[in-house]
């Protein structure tokens, strides 16, 4: 379908390098990532990543239908930009019965109270 196709060259001509990793399975896909915004003034010091201005370490991924993140369960690892995500709710989004992308919101995955790069 013309809007299946209309997505993937947007996400292969604008989106960045990402990987999904699900249990032994590491697929790299082309997706837009960014820093979840907030128009409430009680987030006066945002940090900064690599990916953009971020106040709660919470991203919007958009990528493309496959890998379904929506339907690999709590196991799934994202790497963009140097750093390892958890994907803590997914979506896909549907015209009709066909897949058009997925989206999700990424949080920081963290060991010994850091980020993981």
């Amino acid at each position: 379908m013309q809007f299946v196709r209309q997505i993937a060259i947007m996400l292969e001509r604008f989106g960045q390098p990402v990987f999904v990793t699900c249990g032994k399975k590491r697929q790299g896909v082309k997706a837009f990532i960014q820093p979840v915004q907030y128009t409430s003034k009680m987030y006066l010091e945002p940090a900064v990543s690599s990916l953009g201005s971020v106040d709660e370490g919470l991203f919007v991924y958009i990528g493309p239908p496959e890998p379904a993140i929506d339907t690999l369960g709590r196991d799934v690892l994202v790497e963009a930009a140097g750093g390892k995500y958890d994907v803590t709710r997914a979506q896909a989004i549907s015209f009709g019965s066909e897949r058009l992308y997925c989206w999700a919101v990424l949080k920081p995955r963290y060991e010994n109270g850091e980020a993981e790069r």
